[in-house]
């Protein structure tokens, strides 16, 4: 443990952990590997996530934007749906 862990009392953390939270990254893409993902640009997936259309959550070490997958998936099947129905009349 170093000086300065000890100073803020934090504390180092076991291997598993640290193994666990990087197997967890894995669930996870940056915006430019999600925004190709989707077939839309970065600036697309940042307007999308201001718009409460999809969420992210941010890197531990570098507060990069990351997304799940599984959310990624969930966009990409409500797309699809609302390609599908026919334009509304009035």
């Amino acid at each position: 443990m170093s000086l300065s862990s000890v100073r803020w009392g934090l504390e180092e953390p076991e291997k598993s952990q640290r193994r666990s939270s990087v197997e967890n990254l894995r669930d996870f893409l940056r915006i430019s590997e999600a925004a190709e993902y989707l077939g839309v640009s970065p600036n697309t997936l940042r307007n999308w996530e201001n718009a409460g259309k999809i969420a992210s959550h941010r890197h531990p070490v570098n507060s990069y934007r990351l997304f799940k997958k599984e959310d990624l998936d969930e966009l990409l099947k409500q797309l699809q749906e609302a390609r599908r129905e026919p334009p509304k009349q009035d």
